[in-house]
């Protein structure tokens, strides 16, 4: 796979203010390969626009896009992935005509394993901690990685409250990397890509 998913970046209006471009290339800067591009309450056009300019981006300063939810959008706009939820198309259908990296949130081993038959190249599984991007949500059990490790051969994406202080707790447990939003757009873009990334350097591997 030629895109690196040791540490995903998920942008968020809270933390990057209205000026994303520029956290993503303060985030390129600092070594960050990934961004995955989030909205909400854009419309579709509007999304497409910021979807464009971002994978413009990516092209220039190497790093990699991958849009959550909007197929359609990533499609359009050439990304490199396309992330699908719960309520996202059908994970089989979308692989048919999308050749670039597809990942799968999943909350069980059994959707874990049927992700990966229908062709995703990650999945990601959440939370773990508590998260002011998604509160309110029911947290998971920990040792529900090394299940998930045994069950599938593709990479584990952990999600969802994660921070440089705990991230080497899941990786440990079989994470192959992790998503993040606000541990990484929130205040200093560099300075917090580098403590991530010297913390998913020594640990996670397929």
């Amino acid at each position: 796979m030629d895109i690196d998913l040791k540490i995903i970046g998920i942008t968020d209006r809270r933390y990057c203010g209205d000026s994303i471009i520029e956290a993503v290339k303060e985030a390129a800067k600092a070594g960050i390969k990934t961004v995955q591009f989030r909205e909400k309450k854009l419309s579709d056009r509007d999304f497409y626009n910021e979807a464009l300019v971002l994978t413009t981006l990516g092209k220039k300063v190497g790093i990699k896009i991958i849009i959550n939810d909007r197929y359609d959008i990533a499609l359009a706009t050439d990304a490199d992935g396309v992330h699908l939820g719960a309520l996202d198309l059908p994970l089989a259908a979308v692989r048919k005509s999308f050749i670039g990296c597809i990942g799968k949130t999943v909350k069980s081993i059994e959707e874990a394993v049927k992700a990966e038959k229908e062709g995703a190249s990650y999945v990601a599984i959440g939370p773990f901690y508590e998260s002011n991007t998604k509160p309110q949500t029911e947290l998971l059990q920990k040792d529900i990685l090394p299940k998930i490790k045994r069950a599938i051969s593709i990479p584990i994406i952990v999600i969802g409250g994660i921070t440089s202080r705990n991230a080497q707790d899941l990786l440990k447990l079989g994470a192959y990397g992790i998503a993040v939003s606000e541990s990484l757009f929130k205040g200093d873009v560099v300075e917090n890509a580098k403590r991530l990334i010297a913390v998913t350097g020594r640990y996670g591997s397929y």
